[in-house]
């Protein structure tokens, strides 16, 4: 596994857009979280190739 930091600029409902730390067609588990604000800091720890399990680990 890879731990990754990923920084979401903004979210739209469930979703959330990454500007950094992520590849093009990667696949995103977003097991836990509900909601990310734009500030937050969010670790990914790499699965597979191409699934990654995210979870939030600090908000301002």
């Amino acid at each position: 596994m890879e731990l990754r930091e990923i920084q979401p600029l903004r979210t739209v409902g469930n979703a959330f857009l990454v500007g950094d730390g992520m590849e093009p067609d990667v696949r995103v588990v977003t097991e836990g979280i509900q909601q990310v604000r734009s500030t937050s800091k969010v670790n990914a720890s790499e699965v597979s190739s191409d699934i990654l399990s995210i979870s939030l680990t600090a908000a301002t």
